[in-house]
């Protein structure tokens, strides 16, 4: 577990919660809307990949399938974000889902 979380996941973790279960066109209003969501999404998907994060087996094996997704995600600029998300929706949910409910062990 990292002793510091990084703040914009902190500070946008409501706003995750809300992007995980939106649809589409909804998604991409609470990106649009949210400033600096892209360094949470950045953030997550670099935990992700660091190990800092801790997932059990069943959420490793759900992730697996999009690794390079989430590569390109954690290594990607603010616009390059944006449009990953737009174009691959439903995978991002997918990551979302599996992530979100270990936030608050770490918060």
């Amino acid at each position: 577990m990292p002793k510091r979380i990084h703040m914009s996941i902190k500070s946008h973790h409501g706003a995750l919660k809300m992007l995980s279960k939106a649809k589409r066109n909804n998604a991409i209003i609470i990106l649009k809307n949210t400033p600096d969501m892209h360094k949470a999404i950045k953030a997550l998907c670099r935990y992700i990949l660091n190990g800092t994060l801790r997932l059990e087996k069943k959420h490793v094996k759900k992730l697996k399938p999009h690794r390079k997704f989430i590569k390109s995600l954690a290594k990607g600029t603010n616009k390059s974000i944006n449009t990953k998300v737009q174009k691959g929706g439903s995978i991002f949910q997918t990551i979302l889902k599996t992530v979100l409910p270990l936030i608050p062990a770490i918060l």
